[in-house]
């Protein structure tokens, strides 16, 4: 697949310097005639490089290098300090079975499976697991969900 073979090479170019962090891409017709290569291919290839996070899109403006993962802002996560204390042995047996003595008058409750919309909730799932296709077996794309991503730009 012609379109892989020019993203590795694009990749290395970012990799070496050749291409700057945040500088904007050739378009797709001017990457197509520099490769020798349909508009396809090159749309395939600016896809696979946005998915794997090298390059950015940015509506009616073109294609991006993106920022490399290490420079992007890292949370800062807070701090705990953990406390030893001694616990009662009723308190132990909770923990066990945390939902077994939960209070309140859900932890309690069950439906009566013929109250339950079983046919109706299956076809959702039928239908849910129709639109993921294979990427409910899949980890997510490492800087989260490309629609959503595309959304907040």
């Amino acid at each position: 697949m012609r379109y892989k073979a020019i993203a590795e090479q694009i990749i290395e170019d970012i990799r070496m310097g050749k291409l700057a962090h945040g500088s904007r891409m050739p378009s797709l017709r001017k990457m197509s005639d520099l490769q020798g290569v349909s508009l396809t291919t090159t749309l395939n290839c600016y896809h696979m490089l946005e998915e794997l996070g090298w390059i950015l899109a940015k509506p009616q403006s073109g294609f991006y290098v993106s920022k490399p993962l290490t420079e992007l802002a890292t949370p800062e996560l807070p701090q705990f300090k953990s406390q030893l204390r001694e616990i009662s042995p009723q308190e132990s047996a909770i923990s066990y079975r945390p939902g077994a003595y939960d209070p309140g008058p859900l932890g309690i409750s069950q439906i009566a499976p013929e109250l339950m919309p079983t046919e109706t909730l299956q076809r959702s799932l039928k239908r849910g697991l129709k639109r993921l296709n294979l990427t409910i077996h899949a980890y997510p794309d490492r800087q989260g969900l490309h629609s959503l991503r595309y959304a907040l730009e």
